[in-house]
């Protein structure tokens, strides 16, 4: 079982949500809903989605647990549940650069 922790992931979600958020705010929480909040409708929740497979490596099976997720601090849960499961891994720091390259910016992570 790999240890992640919970503040780095919960920072790492928060920018890759905002960086992919319709309706970007300053400064994503874990308390902020996807839809009402961030503006994500259908469409863009599953580019999200993809866009989580690949940055943490998931196994397709862990989104398809992904019913019920309201709020990025819902995504935080089901990511730690598979990086501890075995079935994800934390990003590098190339697959993060290569994020912001598709998205237009440069990945520069939170402190």
């Amino acid at each position: 079982m790999t240890e992640t922790d919970p503040a780095d992931l919960s920072r790492l979600l928060c920018q890759v949500v905002g960086l992919m958020a319709p309706q970007p705010l300053d400064s994503p929480s874990p308390t902020d809903r996807l839809v009402g909040d961030l503006g994500f409708h259908s469409l863009a929740l599953v580019e999200l989605a993809f866009t989580l497979e690949d940055l943490f490596a998931m196994e397709d099976m862990v989104m398809d647990n992904a019913t019920g997720i309201d709020r990025v601090s819902d995504i935080e849960e089901l990511v730690r549940e598979a990086i501890d499961a075995g079935t994800a891994r934390m990003p590098d720091d190339e697959t993060l650069a290569e994020l912001g390259e598709r998205h237009g910016v440069i990945w520069e992570p939170t402190p």
